[in-house]
């Protein structure tokens, strides 16, 4: 962040990047002219402009931390009512349909299914789309 004089300055764009939807927590370095900022949720690079310049200063670089690598989630759901082969296919095509499933393994005599997620997907999600399959998740 250019712009930024004294502390008034850092008390200003503290409180203008606090007010923003989402942010938890803001930490402003004049020395190093940057602000940390913490958030529940993703905040586009524009509105932390936008902000910045309204408040009068200048917003050079935008630095958002990496990803964790691997975000993916296991989960093993018991399936009753799969009878045969067509069961199985149906059941599979159903789950890995779903937004966020990157893998899915059904197994037709163990009467469950194995998947694996880019998200967190919640049990309520799964169960709707295999019952729609016309199958029931037990809890």
């Amino acid at each position: 962040i250019e712009g930024m004089m004294c502390q008034h300055c850092v008390a200003m764009v503290t409180k203008v990047l606090k007010a923003m939807d989402g942010v938890t927590d803001a930490v402003v370095d004049l020395d190093g002219q940057k602000a940390d900022v913490s958030a529940d949720k993703a905040i586009s690079a524009e509105d932390f402009q936008k902000v910045i310049t309204t408040a009068g200063y200048t917003l050079k670089n935008l630095i958002t931390p990496e990803k964790e690598e691997d975000e993916t989630m296991e989960k093993t759901l018991k399936i009753e009512g799969m009878m045969c082969q067509h069961c199985q296919k149906h059941v599979h095509d159903a789950l890995a349909a779903m937004d966020g499933v990157t893998a899915v393994t059904v197994d037709l005599e163990g009467k469950k299914a194995d998947v694996t997620t880019s998200k967190d997907i919640p049990t309520e999600a799964f169960a709707k789309v295999i019952a729609d399959a016309g199958y029931e998740l037990v809890k």
